[in-house]
């Protein structure tokens, strides 16, 4: 799918069965840049709303994005996730405000970021990792969110990544 998603080639059922062949593929801990692939291809594909695979698929794959392993990963591939997943949520169209699950994601890849050492980055990976969190809505202390403690620790972990 995401040869055709470069290539701007959206067959809807194309995307539809692919993924919902990926659905049933588990997976791994070491599928960072996999995982990376997938999600940005669909969310250039904009084929999001109103098909219940597509959804079911980027479901699945929030969930298990906090299984990915920070031995297993690299700079690159997380900003690619982070980035990818930053355009599913602008192209469903959803208010600047992060879900839960969006919130568990961003931190999750944050704090894969951090398990890095520094001299895993180089300029590309840090300007891709500096852009796709720039990219994310976190709502301020103001905000009516009834879970501050999570929003403490989520801009705790941007504020840490980006003075690492």
């Amino acid at each position: 799918t995401n040869a055709f998603a470069k290539a701007e080639i959206f067959d809807e059922g194309l995307f539809s069965y692919m993924a919902k062949v990926a659905l049933e593929v588990p997976v791994r801990e070491s599928d960072s840049q996999n995982v990376a692939v997938i999600i940005n291809a669909y969310a250039k594909a904009d084929m999001l709303e109103g098909e219940p695979a597509t959804a079911a698929l980027m479901d699945k794959l929030a969930l298990d994005i906090p299984r990915l392993s920070p031995d297993l990963t690299n700079a690159q591939a997380i900003g690619n996730i982070v980035n990818g997943y930053a355009r599913y949520i602008q192209a469903l169209h959803r208010p600047l405000r992060l879900t839960k699950t969006d919130r568990a994601v961003y931190c999750s890849m944050a704090r894969l970021a951090l398990g890095l050492n520094a001299s895993d980055f180089d300029v590309q990976s840090l300007t891709l990792l500096a852009h796709a969190f720039a990219r994310i809505y976190v709502p301020d202390k103001g905000d009516d969110d009834e879970d501050a403690r999570e929003k403490e620790e989520e801009e705790a972990l941007y504020s840490a990544l980006f003075t690492h």
